[in-house]
């Protein structure tokens, strides 16, 4: 019964996506979020590159 009445609970909490989990703290819009990580694995992978050509 009371396992019953815990599961019950935690089907009733909504789940929170990545990006709410990862940022969701932050004063800042998901879009701008986006952007700036999409910027920085650009970057990542262009230093992966010139390293691995130089």
């Amino acid at each position: 019964m009371e396992n019953e009445a815990i599961n019950k609970k935690i089907e009733d909490i909504p789940k929170k996506s990545m990006r709410d989990t990862l940022y969701g703290n932050l004063d800042v819009s998901v879009k701008t979020m986006d952007r700036v990580l999409i910027v920085l694995f650009i970057l990542l992978a262009l230093s992966l590159i010139i390293g691995i050509l130089l």
